[in-house]
């Protein structure tokens, strides 16, 4: 638990009140209040005793308090009563937290609530609390609306000592009519590890989603083809609230992960226009230490402890469902991300380690083994049945979700619901053995990377509709920001899909780009025109931390080819790879891969250009000094490179499958180039076979040595289609600074399975 309060105010008043005009509740106005905006708004305001508002012995205090890992905004006060004075509203409810704490530990709470009204006085309720987690109460006062009462709020910590303070948050009586009608709320929910073929309203056979199915994909928008720019959740995540690549905003170091200080995310955008804000991540990567919690009054995440995988959306609602009912009234963004399907695969519904979808099932797997088959330490005794087992038992995983996401938005009530901005995806899919992986991270098949992207918003978006896309997580933060009228930055690489959204045109052509940015060689992919290309690095160095990533990267350097095509709208499963049979289409699609990966890998390229089947490049370079080394970039199985002192040589041989625009990069600090020698087939190229930074050919008679300055490039150059050698430098890369290991993250990154402990 962890508090934070600006200074007390020196003296203590007497009395103390806030009244209710502060936050637009006048009493006339019938429409509800909350201490937390009146404070902000009054904070010092004087009364007499018969005004109305809250009032209180001791002055108050504003601050943030963490208790059971979760942030709130609050007001401070020491034990003992204070009073709400004002006429309820129509419908009207109290909700309110509470907690008790003194330094950094939690204490026991004992808290009353008690109305009066002319001499009568009802105890509303009365509950206590270990002190473990916060005390959420809500009660019913529609039977007192239009008429004037005082509440009293009670609190004590017997057992606490001195010290001790009671931190309050939110206290609010609601009544039916909004504060702040203008701007539309946003609600984002993100289901961790969901595919979207796996949901009903996506053609799937078993009825999974029928809640999301009649609340969302009935009611609003379905986009049949949207991707996820990373196929795990830290770089995925940070795609989806900056509106921007992550191949962009992230350093090589993986445990150093984390959303960008200088780039702003879409909670720190809706918080500067008003708009309350919260998240409750399921997720315990998406911390306050990578910078998730930027942007919202109110955070929760779990801690990096195995038990917290035991936890499933019920545990997440309980926390989020507190906070919707106390925020109804004025405009809000609640970003919403359960847990679940992620393994392991078992929850409340799952009996006996059996799915409803998988009764007769007789073997042994369990959903709590799906790591240990991940991580190759558990056999599949029977693989046709135990893969069937796990995918019933993912599958079970959804419709439990679903449960909570359909009465999340039936907590909205169908007025707020009318104006709220729904939008419901993933940050990535889960591979079931369809490609003989499991899990996610590694590979870039649409179980990976295509996820559900589902949009709601009564009379913007046209109910029903259903848009081909395809349309990118980066796409959310522009269509959130046109959508409440909130102004972003121009470096937003997403697209606004509102007049998609609503009926005015299709998603415009596009390409939608992802990279696996996670242990192993680059792997990366560029979906087009119904197309995937898939490009695996297969010969970049790389050395496993430990034994359970030899074990992953020996298994993809077996189920991975080095060129990947498939043809999505006949062959949505990718299960015939179309490279061989279509070089044209991988020779026309490979440039926008290399273009997008240009702008975030440093250093010289050295690549081939249009070779013919069956030939062999030698390019042979010498340099005034020898260069600090090289990296593979899809050089393929048979290629070589060798580099001795000042001197370089590659030798290319075009084989059927192999990528094309493929070479090595030389990083560092590099010398300039003295020579250029090539041959093909043994004959000598001319030197015009070289080209030079936008593509200027290289002349022998050129004075000295080529500079490096010489050599750069803006952008992927366009050479011509002529047998050569392409050399250039990157004008304008867009690297991120280093990023040191977080110790932190390493320990979240092996609660979550991604290193071994």
């Amino acid at each position: 638990m962890t508090a934070h309060f600006p200074g007390r105010a020196a003296g203590a008043l007497l009395l103390w009140l806030v009244t209710l005009g502060a936050c637009g509740g006048q009493e006339s106005s019938l429409r509800g209040v909350s201490l937390l905006a009146a404070m902000a708004e009054k904070e010092t305001s004087e009364g007499s005793e018969g005004d109305a508002g809250f009032r209180f012995s001791t002055p108050p205090r504003r601050g943030s308090v963490t208790v059971d890992h979760q942030r709130r905004p609050v007001v401070s006060l020491p034990p003992g009563s204070w009073t709400w004075r004002g006429r309820v509203p129509p419908g009207g409810r109290l909700i309110l937290g509470a907690a008790a704490v003194a330094e950094t530990t939690p204490k026991e709470l004992q808290l009353s609530v008690t109305i009066r009204q002319g001499d009568q006085e009802e105890l509303l309720s009365e509950q206590s609390s270990d002190g473990s987690s916060w005390l959420d109460l809500e009660a019913d006062l529609s039977s007192w609306a239009g008429q004037r009462v005082e509440l009293t709020f009670t609190a004590e910590a017997p057992q606490a000592g001195e010290g001790v303070e009671i931190v309050w948050g939110p206290v609010v009586v609601s009544g039916r009519e909004r504060w702040n009608q203008e701007k539309p709320n946003v609600l984002l929910i993100v289901i961790d590890t969901l595919r979207a073929d796996h949901l009903s309203c996506y053609g799937y056979e078993r009825p999974t989603t029928p809640r999301i199915d009649a609340l969302l994909a009935k009611r609003g928008a379905v986009v049949e083809q949207a991707y996820a720019q990373a196929p795990w959740t830290l770089p995925s995540v940070i795609s989806l609230v900056t509106g921007r690549y992550p191949t962009e905003l992230l350093s090589e170091e993986v445990t150093g992960f984390e959303l960008p200080p200088s780039e702003p995310s879409l909670g720190e955008l809706l918080l500067q226009e008003g708009y309350e804000t919260a998240a409750f991540y399921g997720n315990p990567a998406l911390h306050e230490g990578t910078g998730f919690g930027r942007g919202f009054k109110t955070f929760f995440a779990p801690p990096a402890a195995f038990d917290w995988f035991e936890r499933h959306a019920d545990d997440l609602q309980h926390r989020l469902l507190p906070w919707v009912r106390a925020h109804k009234q004025q405009p809000f963004f609640l970003y919403a991300h359960y847990l679940d399907p992620h393994d392991p695969y078992d929850n409340d519904d799952v009996v006996d380690g059996r799915s409803v979808y998988g009764k007769d099932y007789q073997g042994e797997i369990t959903g709590h083994q799906v790591h240990s088959v991940y991580g190759g330490t558990v056999d599949l005794a029977d693989p046709q049945a135990d893969v069937e087992q796990l995918r019933a038992l993912y599958d079970s995983e959804l419709t439990y979700v679903d449960k909570y996401v359909g009465e999340l938005l039936e907590a909205l009530g169908p007025e707020v619901l009318s104006n709220t901005l729904v939008i419901l995806t993933s940050d990535h899919g889960e591979e079931l053995f369809d490609h003989g992986g499991w899990k996610h991270g590694q590979s870039l098949y649409d179980e990976q990377i295509r996820v559900p992207f589902l949009v709601r918003w009564d009379d913007r978006v046209e109910a029903g509709r259903r848009l081909a896309g395809p349309v990118e997580l980066l796409d959310v933060v522009p269509t959130v920001l046109a959508a409440t009228g909130t102004e972003g930055e121009a470096s937003y690489q997403g697209i606004n899909l509102l007049p998609a959204l609503a009926g005015e045109g299709p998603v415009p052509r596009r390409t939608a780009f992802s990279q696996h940015l996670s242990f192993g060689p680059l792997r990366a992919a560029a979906v087009l025109d119904g197309y995937k290309l898939v490009l695996f690095n297969r010969r970049e160095a790389f050395e496993p931390m430990d034994d359970f990533q030899a074990y992953l990267n020996a298994k993809d350097l077996e189920r991975f080819d080095d060129v990947e095509l498939y043809d999505l709208r006949r062959d949505p499963n990718e299960s015939r790879n179309l490279a061989l049979e279509d070089p044209q289409r991988v020779r026309q699609m490979a440039p926008v891969i290399h273009r997008r990966l240009d702008r975030r890998l440093p250093g010289l390229r050295v690549l081939a250009n249009a070779l013919p089947l069956g030939s062999e490049l030698v390019a042979r370079f010498e340099f005034e000094a020898p260069p600090e080394g090289w990296q593979a970039y899809f050089l393929g199985p048979n290629e070589e490179v060798r580099l001795e002192d000042r001197v370089l040589e590659i030798h290319w041989r075009e084989e059927p499958g192999a990528v094309p625009g493929r070479g090595i990069r030389i990083e560092g600090e590099l010398p300039a180039l003295r020579s250029l020698k090539a041959t093909l087939d043994g004959r000598a190229l001319l030197p015009e076979a070289f080209w030079l930074g936008q593509g200027r050919p290289y002349l022998r008679a050129a004075a000295g040595a080529v500079a490096p300055d010489s050599l750069v490039s803006r952008g992927w150059p366009t050479p011509p289609s002529a047998v050569g050698v392409r050399i250039w430098i990157p004008s304008d890369p867009v690297l991120s600074e280093p990023t040191e290991a977080s110790d932190e993250n390493r320990r979240r990154l092996e609660t979550m399975g991604y290193l071994q402990p």
